[in-house]
């Protein structure tokens, strides 16, 4: 029971010298993609305003200052719902059975980067424009 205790009073610590710098529609992006992670660490130092926020199982969210997502890194796999359709088709068709573990917001549109460390680029609308890098299995 003590234990317990003293991992919500920690969870309750973190929470609150994060709470405030964290964007509302950051707190609900994480409350609805990660209901089960709690937020470990948030960074409001960006120039820009915005801040990055670490969750349990190493997932990093970037958020700019309006609090939308810049970029989602999750080991496991980015949330479904957050990848465009296209993107996600082409990955199915052209990479089956990889997994998207990280997307980010760009002025073209998406880099995505699947397990294994391939790296693509999208545009806005999720049409592929190349490979960024590309790790070679043998």
């Amino acid at each position: 029971m003590m234990k317990k205790t003293a991992i919500i009073a920690v969870v309750l610590f973190l929470l609150t010298s994060c709470g405030d710098g964290i964007p509302q529609a950051g707190k609900d992006f994480a409350n609805r993609y990660y209901p089960d992670m709690e937020i470990l660490l948030c960074d409001t130092s960006d120039d820009d305003g915005g801040c990055e926020i670490r969750l349990t199982g190493d997932v990093e969210i970037e958020l700019d200052a309006q609090g939308q997502w810049e970029s989602v890194e999750d080991p496991g796999g980015v949330p479904a719902e957050i990848v465009p359709a296209a993107i996600k088709k082409y990955v199915a068709d052209n990479y089956m059975g990889r997994t998207i573990v990280k997307i980010e917001h760009e002025t073209y549109g998406y880099k995505v980067e699947l397990y294994g460390k391939t790296k693509m680029k999208f545009d806005k609308q999720g049409n592929f424009l190349g490979l960024e890098y590309k790790i070679i299995e043998i």
